[in-house]
């Protein structure tokens, strides 16, 4: 180390005016850590030289480069001749530097204080003056300055701080927050700001100074716990200023760095605290290191890990010097006003996400969010979530008690839900005779959930399905918060919740517009996320509240996965996706701008190749032999089947008020009408929105579109959330936006009024049917099913049930509107249906045909044509044993869809001499019983040919124990062929060739005899390390798309 005294004389070009002494002012010796030459060090001498305390001597302690140390001693020549300048090599830490500095101070009088200084804070010209008043005024050991921001800000930069109960520094003031005066009368503080430190010179020496092991800010928050804990007094001069200088490139980050907090906090736990609760600190400090290496790994933060795992060795390698700056132990009042001065809340989580958690109130977390929860909700567009909220729980109230009727496809979950779960896994379900084609993965979920849900699967299954309604509303006020105020808010919900989709999809069963009227709002938010225009990004104008700015690569993989769990809910919706993109990018061209759309390309492509492959399985089987068609559920749609009136006003089914609905056009329309500039251009977007799906349904009902086709409820959608989107921006035009900038006062008042009045009004009429619906409590839908008009027909087996010959299968024959199960189209608008038993939630979606269900087809085609009367013996091979033809989704006299079977259909079946009709039953269906049914598991006899059933024990969905009844052939009528396989005593058992005597022609058989017993097994042909990838893939993208997310907020 080397020390150079300035002489006292100014170099040249540097003359300043000395201040006037003042008398009686108190020695202060300024001690300014420099890390090398630049702007930022002249500009905090230059400060230091302009203060009006007279007895002010200032030491400048070096550490940077030795290449700098030139232009160091020539720019305190020229600002602060007379002073001492401390040369250390090396990069010493702030305790270890100040300390060096004043080692090397040798001459002039002692000091009575020490204002420790950084580079990169100056100090306005009375500061110090201040700071030395306020210290000796109230006799205090430690005074800080109020740190602004860079230049003329007014943002409150540094305040002091406090610690939580482990130790992690808690900035007293937000970030960003603007000075008013609100902290100045805040009279003790735990820390002062680390920028501009006035000690008492005794007190400093009395402490042993700085920690020397700290090489940050953080050593003056120890200084000042230490003063504390000896009774010395600390406290910031809200007079004395101070202001932080721009930093840029490496000082920046260092500044902001939170690679050393970690070990700082532990030290500060070993040295300030007593050892009993230093230890208990320490416990709390690991368990939290624990979990925050997990969070680190999750979101990408693996220097924040590194951070955490060093912490200790680095703790535990000085741990002497630990002990050696412990004091003793405080008086109990000392304790106890130390106690108050820290943070009571979030200690474990600031741990664990290395985050500051500014503030001090003294409320907890969950007392600050019920706060901030009832602020919002005390808006305009909170009380409409709670009226919402209201109105649809008063309306559900019967659902809740009752259930869902199982109408249509709100069949109840299997009796053993976790079969969802393995038909997943497996690839395989009953239906149908048995098919690989299962339902999406959302089944899988539900399944899982009900494995945790600890109250009645059908109250779960209620719930989810209702789900729809505050999901949707939720998503709309998300999709509009940047918009505008509570009241554009409001008015989108309300107008959401008004549009009469959902309630007819829950009228007749229909679970895909349920999921479309949930999934839309969200996935539109995040598409207009993506393309970034004001207010939604940054791209002409500024972001609206709660927009989230995100990275190019996290915008792609959040997007995938948004469009990926729309995809788990129900396939079809890449539909009414695609439908909001292609609006989106036109209705931006005609706005007048091409902002955001290559990006929104991007991003688009990017996210369906995410979902692609989170979906490797559904790919792999689509690029395979599986038709798209099996993804979408057979639909009779006829030419002008819903027409022109109903599309507008968004009718699928008789909820609604009829030409009255068209007011839910009105307050979209306006916001053609009143908005300018920025909220044209997206009442423009909304409204093409509209105008896709609108033009796609219109397509379909003009009969021009002959391949397969979602639901009507499904493909309106979109148009439900573009004029609920238009209607906020409506609203929000109206108070900037009516007229142009030359109308009168009076006129705008006027027009503004009847905008207004108009919009009330057609909000008065659009809500009519919400809550005229709700009176009866179930939304007009049926209080009783299908179940009670056939409680004959048995449910599927579940694990360790033992059966004969297996459940006798169903047949359904109806129009697909009101069939409680999924099927394959047959003739004339008609859909044929094959269940095990009782249909459940398994059965209701959309598959390719089987085998079994082509020879049933066929059968039935057969029989209408009039080639057999014998419908029963052929039906009776795949073991049919009952035949229904379903006239009504619900039984008279509950509400639901008719629609007629036609006579020839009615006439073939009356005609079959082996089927019997079933008489007294309600007439929403007519059932047949088949009395030439064979058991779907049998031994065939060889001598006789007559099959007798087996004994069946379920032991799993994918195996079955069986014990023959007989000698012959075991034959089993469950498909696919070649996915079963029948084991004797762990051997796999040949099957039958068809072409050998006593072989089973139509099933697939091996040989048995008599009391035998083996298990008959599925083969998942790979599905399950298929979805063991897929699972993987989704925890990939997942951990992906959160580093990607912790990324951008880092260099932000």
């Amino acid at each position: 180390m080397s020390v150079d005294v300035i002489p006292d004389q100014p170099k040249s070009g540097g003359m300043l005016a000395e201040p006037a002494p003042r008398p009686g002012t108190a020695p202060v010796l300024a001690v300014v850590v420099a890390r090398g030459p630049g702007p930022a060090l002249e500009a905090v001498l230059a400060s230091l030289a302009a203060q009006d305390h007279a007895r002010l001597e200032v030491l400048v302690v070096d550490v940077g480069s030795a290449a700098g140390h030139d232009q160091v001693v020539e720019g305190v020549g020229r600002f602060l001749p007379g002073s001492t300048i401390a040369v250390l090599d090396g990069t010493p830490g702030l305790g270890a530097s100040v300390a060096a500095g004043l080692t090397a101070r040798t001459s002039g009088p002692p000091p009575r204080f020490l204002l420790i200084l950084g580079d990169d804070v100056v100090v306005n010209d009375t500061a110090v003056r201040r700071m030395v008043e306020r210290a000796v005024e109230a006799n205090l050991g430690i005074v800080g300055a109020k740190v602004l921001g860079p230049g003329e800000s007014r943002s409150l930069d540094d305040l002091g701080a406090s610690v939580d109960r482990l130790g992690t520094r808690v900035p007293l003031v937000e970030p960003g927050e603007v000075d008013q005066g609100q902290y100045d009368t805040q009279s003790d503080v735990l820390s002062v700001a680390s920028g501009a430190v006035l000690v008492r010179a005794d007190l400093y020496e009395a402490l042993g100074g700085l920690d020397p092991e700290v090489v940050d800010g953080d050593a003056v928050l120890e200084l000042c716990w230490r003063a504390h804990l000896v009774g010395a007094s600390v406290s910031t001069a809200p007079t004395a200023v101070a202001h932080r200088l721009e930093l840029v490139g490496d000082r920046a980050a260092e500044r902001s760095a939170s690679s050393r907090w970690a070990r700082h906090r532990l030290r500060r736990v070993l040295v300030c605290h007593r050892p009993a609760r230093a230890a208990t600190a320490a416990l709390g400090i690991l368990g939290a290191t624990v979990v925050g290496v997990f969070y680190g790994a999750l979101t990408g933060r693996f220097r924040y890990v590194w951070a955490l795992l060093g912490a200790w060795p680095w703790n535990l390698r000085r741990l002497s010097s630990a002990a050696r700056r412990r004091l003793p132990a405080p008086e109990p009042a000392v304790e106890s006003g130390l106690a108050r001065l820290e943070v009571p809340h979030r200690a474990f989580r600031r741990v664990v996400t290395g985050l500051a958690l500014t503030g001090t109130d003294d409320r907890s977390p969950a007392q600050l969010r019920l706060h901030r929860l009832w602020s919002m909700l005390l808006g305009p567009g909170g009380l409409a979530l709670m009226v919402s909220a209201a109105v649809l729980g008063f309306g559900s109230r019967a659902l809740f008690r009752g259930g869902l009727p199982a109408v249509g496809r709100f069949q109840p979950p299997p009796t053993d839900p976790t079969d969802l779960v393995r038909s997943w896994w497996l690839g395989w379900r009953p239906t149908g005779t048995g098919t690989t084609v299962v339902g999406p993965d959302g089944l899988a979920l539900l399944g899982l959930a009900d494995g945790l849900w600890p109250w009645a699967t059908g109250l779960l299954w209620t719930l989810v399905v209702l789900a729809a309604l505050p999901m949707g509303a939720v998503g709309m006020w998300r999709l509009v918060r940047p918009v505008g105020g509570g009241r554009s808010r409001a008015v989108a919900v309300l107008i959401y919740l008004s549009v009469p989709l959902p309630y007819d999809a829950l009228r007749a069963g229909r679970i895909g517009p349920l999921a479309a009227y949930a999934a839309v709002p969200w996935l539109v938010r995040r598409l207009v996320g993506a393309q970034g225009v004001a207010p939604y990004g940054g791209r002409g104008g500024d972001p609206g509240p709660g927009t989230r700015l995100r990275s190019l690569w996290s915008d792609v993989l959040v997007t995938g996965l948004v469009l990926a769990a729309v995809v788990v809910v129900e396939p079809v919706l890449v539909v009414p996706a695609g439908m909001v993109v292609v609006g989106l990018m036109v209705g931006t061209g005609l706005a007048g701008s091409l902002a955001g759309l290559a990006r929104l390309a991007i991003v688009g492509a990017g996210a369906v190749i995410v979902a692609a492959l989170l979906h490797l399985p559904l790919l792999a089987a689509l690029l395979g032999d599986r038709t798209v068609d099996s993804l979408v559920e057979s639909t009779a749609w006829p030419v002008h089947g819903l027409g022109a009136d109903a599309m507008f006003r968004l009718e699928t089914g008789d909820f609604g008020l009829g030409r009255l609905g068209l007011a839910l056009l009105v307050v979209p329309a306006l916001a053609l009408l009143v908005a300018r500039g920025r909220h044209l251009a997206l009442a423009i977007r909304a409204w093409f929105v509209v105008a896709a799906s609108w033009s796609t349904v219109w397509v379909v009902d003009q009969g021009w579109w002959d391949g397969p086709t979602p639901e009507p409820g499904i493909l309106l959608a979109p148009a439900a959330v573009g004029l609920a989107w238009a209607a906020a921006v409506g609203v929000a035009s109206l108070g900037t936006d009516l007229l142009g900038e030359g109308a009168s006062a009076r006129s705008e008042r006027w027009v503004r009024q009847g905008a207004v009045g108009l919009m009330g009004l057609s909000l008065a009429v659009v809500v009519l049917p919400v809550l005229a619906g709700s009176i009866d409590g179930a939304w007009g839908t049926a209080r009783d099913d299908l179940r009670s008009a056939v409680p004959f027909i048995s449910r599927s087996p579940v694990d360790t049930e033992t059966v004969h010959g297996g459940v006798p299968r169903v047949v359904w024959l109806g129009a697909p509107s009101v069939l409680p199960a999924v099927g394959i189209p047959l003739s004339d608008g008609l859909s044929l249906a094959v269940t095990d038993g009782r249909p459940d939630l398994g059965d209701q979606w959309p598959l390719e045909s089987t085998e079994g269900m082509e020879a049933i087809r066929t059968a039935v085609g057969g029989a209408v044509d009039g080639d057999t009367s014998r419908l029963g013996a052929r039906l009776g091979l795949w073991g049919v044993g009952w035949v229904v033809l379903v006239e009504r989704a619900a039984p008279v006299p509950q509400p639901g869809i008719e629609v007629m079977v036609p006579d020839h259909l009615t006439g073939a079946l009356s005609r079959q001499l082996d089927l019997e009709r079933m008489e007294g039953l309600n007439r929403a269906v007519t059932v047949y019983r088949n009395l030439a049914v064979e058991a779907p598991l049998a031994v065939v006899r060889d001598h006789n040919r007559q099959a007798v059933p087996v004994v069946v024990t379920r032991q799993a969905l994918d195996q079955r124990v069986v014990t023959a009844s007989a000698d012959g052939a075991l034959r089993w009528a469950v498909g696919p062929d070649r996915s079963w396989g029948f084991v004797v005593d762990g051997v796999d058992q040949p099957l039958v060739d068809p072409n050998e005597p006593g072989a089973v022609m139509d099933h697939p058989s091996v040989r048995v005899a008599r009391d035998s017993v083996g298990f008959l097994v599925l083969d998942d042909d790979g599905s399950a390390g298929r979805r063991a990838v897929q699972v993987i893939l989704f925890g990939v993208v997942l951990l992906l798309a959160s580093w990607a997310r912790t990324v951008r907020e880092v260099r932000r």
